[in-house]
């Protein structure tokens, strides 16, 4: 399935605005992000959709925390 790449093994790379700056634009960041597709059981599913409305977050939001947390708790194992 393609989606996006600039080939067939090109992973799609997203690019969004952050607007931390004044009204008017200013002060302007740019931050990449790269997609990232996975499968999972209804029962994950069903409590993302569930969390995220709570929350008042997207599922990306959601998940994207989670793995955060996941990857700065493996370094930290790593570190000790």
């Amino acid at each position: 399935m393609h989606h996006g790449g600039i080939d067939d093994n090109a992973s799609p790379l997203y690019i969004y605005f952050v607007n931390n700056g004044d009204a008017s634009g200013g002060g302007m960041k740019v931050r990449e992000m790269a997609q990232v597709v996975f499968r999972a059981e209804p029962d994950i599913k069903a409590w993302l959709e569930r969390k995220a409305l709570q929350e008042e977050r997207s599922q990306n939001w959601l998940v994207g925390r989670v793995l955060r947390e996941a990857m700065h708790r493996d370094e930290q194992t790593k570190q000790a």
